[in-house]
C-alpha cells in the first residue's frame, strides 16, 4: 500500500517538473521573442534618425558662397538676418562669432529657441531662426548616431526594397527553399529584392529580409 502511494506521489512530482520544465520554456520563448523586437525596434529607430538627418540638409562652416553676400553688416549680439534665394534659406546670427547656416528644408519665416548664457552663469531662451535652432540641437546627432550604430549596428535588411523588377515572371527565392522536396510547386513573380537581386513575393519580402 506504502509502495502504491509513493509511486503516485512520484508520479504526480513528475508532471509537476514537466509542467514547470514547459513554463520555463514558454517563459524564455516569450523572452528571447521581446528581445528580438526590442533589437528590432532599436534598428527601425536608428533607421529612422538616419533618414532624418539626412532629409534636414542644414549645414555650417560653408564651402560654397554662390549667392552669400560677401560682406556682412555689423549686428549687435543674438541678433541675426535671413534671405532667400529660389529654395535655399540663408541665415547670418550673431553670438561670440558670426555663425552662418544655409537650409533648403527651413521656412524663412520659422524661428525657434536656443539657451545662451548672460552674465556668465544665467541661461537664458534666445530667439533665432529655425534652421539654427534644429542645427543647434542636432549638430551632435551624427557622433551619438555614430555611437549607437556600434553598439546596435542597423541591420543591411533596412536598406532592402521589394520592388517590380522583373519583364517575367521568375520562381520565387524563399518559396523554392520552403517547397524543396516536396511535390508543391512554387510560385512565380516579377517582384523581387533590387538590392539582392532576388525573385520573391510581396508576401515573402519579410522572411527574405529577416534571413539576410
Amino acid at each position: 500500500m506504502l509502495t502504491l502511494h509513493w509511486t503516485q506521489l512520484t508520479l504526480h512530482w513528475t508532471q509537476l517538473t514537466l509542467h514547470w520544465t514547459q513554463l520555463t520554456l514558454h517563459w524564455t520563448q516569450l523572452t528571447l521573442t521581446w528581445t528580438q523586437l526590442t533589437h528590432h525596434w532599436t534598428q527601425l529607430t536608428l533607421h529612422w534618425t538616419q533618414l532624418a538627418l539626412r532629409c534636414m540638409d542644414s549645414f555650417s562652416g560653408l564651402g560654397c558662397r554662390k549667392g552669400i553676400p560677401k560682406k556682412l553688416a555689423a549686428m549687435a549680439k543674438h541678433k541675426y538676418t535671413v534671405s532667400q534665394k529660389d529654395e535655399l534659406t540663408f541665415c547670418a546670427w550673431q553670438d561670440t562669432k558670426t555663425v552662418l547656416v544655409l537650409s533648403n528644408f527651413h521656412a524663412p519665416t520659422a524661428t525657434g529657441t536656443v539657451k545662451r548664457r548672460h552674465g556668465g552663469t544665467i541661461q537664458t531662451e534666445v530667439t533665432v531662426p529655425a534652421c539654427l535652432a534644429d542645427y543647434q540641437r542636432h549638430m551632435k546627432g551624427i557622433d551619438l548616431l555614430d555611437q549607437m550604430c556600434a553598439t546596435a549596428p542597423v541591420a543591411a535588411s533596412a536598406q532592402h526594397d521589394c520592388e517590380k523588377i522583373y519583364e517575367k515572371r521568375k520562381i520565387c527565392r524563399e518559396c523554392s527553399q520552403l517547397k524543396n522536396g516536396t511535390e508543391a510547386r512554387p510560385g512565380a513573380t516579377v517582384y523581387g529584392c533590387r538590392q539582392c537581386n532576388v525573385p520573391l513575393h510581396i508576401e515573402c519580402f519579410g522572411k527574405h529580409v529577416r534571413r539576410t
